[in-house]
Parts: C-alpha cells; sequence; structure tokens
C-alpha cells in the first residue's frame, strides 16, 4: 500500500475502453484490480467501487489520479486515451 510520501509506483499498466466487463490485469501481482487511472482527455469517468457505480467528475488529463480499487469502467465520460495501473 502507498504510503502518501513517497512517488506512485506502478505495477502493471493497461489501456482500457469504457465497458461493463470486468479489468483483466492479468501479469500484476495476484491479478489485483487497479487502483489508479490516468486519462489523455480530461473526464469524468464511471468506475465500479465495492459493486457500486462512482462517477469521479473531471479529472484532468496528463496525471496518474490514485483511486480505491475499481473492477469496471462503464463509461469514460468524455475522457479518452485511457490508461489504467495497479499503485503500490
Amino acid at each position: 500500500m502507498r504510503d502518501k510520501t513517497g512517488p506512485l509506483k506502478l505495477l502493471g499498466v493497461k489501456a482500457v475502453s469504457a465497458s461493463a466487463s470486468p479489468i483483466d490485469m492479468d501479469g500484476t501481482a495476484d491479478g489485483a484490480s487497479p487502483n489508479a487511472i490516468y486519462l489523455g482527455v480530461t473526464g469524468s469517468p464511471i468506475l465500479t467501487v465495492n459493486g457500486t457505480s462512482v462517477t469521479f467528475a473531471n479529472l484532468v488529463a496528463g496525471v496518474w489520479h490514485p483511486m480505491p480499487i475499481f473492477t469496471h469502467m462503464t463509461n469514460a465520460g468524455s475522457a479518452t486515451g485511457v490508461i489504467v495501473g495497479v499503485a503500490q
């Protein structure tokens, strides 16, 4: 778990598109679900967190956003160039 005192370290990354399917992070530690997201264009992705759809409004583009663990992205909003990762 990241202690918020150092840089974000990513164990794996994957480009994704909005889909109701689970995000497969094959090859990461224990096949962990992603907990970080990068957007190429600012948007409001809708992610499934603990079985509930949550909208993360107006995330800026060009930076990694630490997130709660999520299993799906059901809508990317206006965001494009979406990459997810497992951060430690």
